[in-house]
């Protein structure tokens, strides 16, 4: 038997008709003589209080599991809606569109953009080349950095410690597109003294995600 009061379609408890204009009524543990008005300020401010702190997340400029899921989710599918999302993480819709503008703010998100399918685009040719350069001083490798950015064909480039200095991440229709691109392009940029070719035969993942065979 429910006790008098109670209404499980709302989210505070209602006070008995014959008992609001005295301030006091019975709850469903027995507690007499509550003042209504002040147990539903309290109540409420304890709810409030809640939304808060779930709709803005982790602070501090760090991120929580419920921010993480979000990425996760985005990362997948940048088109995901409000409700998808929510759904996904478990927060209603209020909350996940705090914590993504939060996100984009603070710079998490940097933006959203199309991924395109290579294969249908007659791009899916993809070599790495080991580049070596002749300096390596600060104003050799500024040169570099700055030529290398004018390649399109260029979609990675990074520098590294080891054997040789950079790694590019080259994509082209087919190998001898491939060719013209390194020998007309990557072998003059600045400072460049050698170069070695490594060529992907399957692109099972990339930026994070698994690459459709289609």
């Amino acid at each position: 038997m429910r006790p008098r009061g109670f209404n499980p379609t709302r989210s505070m408890p209602v006070a008995p008709s014959n008992m609001q204009s005295r301030g006091t009524y019975q709850n469903a543990f027995g507690v007499s003589h509550l003042k209504w008005d002040e147990n539903i300020r309290t109540l409420q401010k304890c709810r409030d209080t809640k939304v808060e702190f779930v709709g803005m997340g982790a602070v501090d400029g760090e991120i929580d599991y419920f921010d993480q899921k979000i990425l996760d989710l985005l990362v997948e599918d940048g088109r995901m809606s409000i409700t998808d999302i929510s759904r996904a993480v478990g927060l209603s819709q209020t909350p996940c569109k705090l914590r993504m503008n939060r996100l984009i703010e603070e710079g998490y998100i940097e933006g959203f953009r199309a991924v395109l399918n290579p294969r249908k685009l007659g791009v899916d040719h993809v070599a790495y080349a080991e580049v070596k350069l002749s300096d390596t001083k600060e104003k050799a490798l500024n040169e570099f950095n700055t030529a290398v950015k004018k390649i399109k064909e260029v979609e990675e480039c990074h520098m590294i410690a080891g054997r040789f200095d950079y790694l590019l991440k080259v994509r082209t229709s087919d190998i001898r597109k491939y060719r013209q691109v390194l020998g007309e392009k990557i072998s003059s940029l600045p400072h460049v003294a050698s170069t070695s070719t490594s060529v992907a035969m399957e692109s099972v993942k990339e930026s994070g995600r698994s690459v459709s065979s289609r």
